[in-house]
């Protein structure tokens, strides 16, 4: 359960990073934004163009809807090309973050067990 808590003290760290704010407002707004072209050029409803957004952007790609026009394929390059260098940032400030704050309190709590080891050996 601890580490469950340490887990989460880092997500709320990473999530008040000014840096990660950023990005993750950029990566918001490039989903969001090709969300609504796919909607105008494929014809899709909004929630399986935010769904095909997401997907491609996180290089999961299901495969289940795809580009139908050669102007959704090529605005599909161009989206893959610029939103994927701006999603894996996003990702790896937050795993960083993470990671940084759990180390440093993993390390806080080995000293801690360490001092009582060594006050137990004392007494």
């Amino acid at each position: 359960m601890r580490k469950i808590s340490i887990f989460l003290r880092g997500l709320k760290a990473a999530f008040g990073d000014e840096t990660v704010k950023t990005i993750l407002s950029m990566t918001i707004a490039i989903i969001v934004l090709a969300a609504l072209v796919y909607m105008w050029i494929e014809g899709w409803g909004f929630i399986d163009a935010l769904y095909f957004t997401v997907m491609t952007i996180s290089t999961v790609g299901y495969g289940d809807i795809t580009p139908e026009t050669q102007l959704g394929k090529l605005f599909t390059i161009v989206y893959v090309i610029c939103g994927m260098g701006i999603f894996v940032a996003l990702v790896t400030r937050i795993a960083n973050t993470v990671l940084r704050q759990s180390v440093e309190e993993f390390e806080e709590l080995e000293e801690k067990k360490a001092e009582r080891r060594q006050q137990k050996h004392l007494h």
